[in-house]
């Protein structure tokens, strides 16, 4: 399985006690994505933690992803496509992260942290990986200029994660430019106009992917 047909344990097919899954070892950088572009569509998963980790983020908390709307060539943004990542981390699953030439808007709200929280009765704010929203400022800074990562990551709210070792249904609801994070039946975030900032197109396509940590995919019925 892969695109260079790699000799590492990466991804298979195992069964586990409640049935078949896809096994994601975390041996290494990577995704699996639809051969085919999608659009318009409800796309449904099951997801829990396994318990292996690997160097060099064996400290850091277990942390994949659901990438959508991507484009470009693997590799074109770190390890990836240029997408739009449901963040699916220990404790952070929802949330919003973009990767690479992405832009998106996300009814938002500052916090005590340094991140931004998604409040659907606050406004959109524009989020992005090579541009930041400044707050007070309607124009935009180059991410050279930032001194951290807030405005390029969104938390979602509520938190509906279920706890480690335990299945979470994880539900990606794409439609025109918009789309809808859910957590085990709940919406934890609502984002639209996502749009590829080099030339104000969107995204087309959805595409996954899995980083590090063991992690296990099903479909959800």
């Amino acid at each position: 399985m892969g695109l260079d047909n790699p000799t590492q344990d990466i991804i298979d097919v195992v069964q586990l006690k409640d049935g078949s899954a896809i096994r994601i070892s975390g041996t290494a950088f990577g995704m699996m994505f639809t051969e085919q572009d999608y659009g318009n569509y409800h796309l449904k998963l099951k997801v829990k933690w396994g318990t292996d980790k690997h160097a060099p983020v064996e400290n850091s908390l277990r942390n994949t992803g659901l990438l959508y709307h991507g484009f470009g060539e693997p590799g074109s943004a770190y390890a990836y496509l240029n997408t739009v990542e449901f963040e699916i981390q220990e404790g952070n699953m929802g949330d919003f992260w973009p990767i690479g030439d992405i832009e998106i808007d996300v009814p938002s709200k500052p916090t005590d942290s340094k991140f931004h929280q998604y409040d659907e009765n606050s406004p959109r704010r524009t989020y992005s990986t090579t541009k930041f929203y400044k707050d007070g400022l309607t124009e935009y800074v180059e991410v050279g200029l930032m001194d951290s990562l807030v405005k390029m990551y969104v938390k979602k709210f509520p938190d509906k994660e279920n706890k480690h070792g335990e299945w979470n249904d994880i539900d990606l609801i794409c439609f025109g430019d918009s789309s809808i994070h859910m957590v085990n039946g709940t919406i934890v975030m609502r984002l639209f106009n996502s749009k590829k900032p080099s030339d104000r197109k969107t995204p087309a396509s959805d595409r996954k992917k899995g980083v590090r940590p063991q992690t296990f995919f099903r479909k959800s019925l």
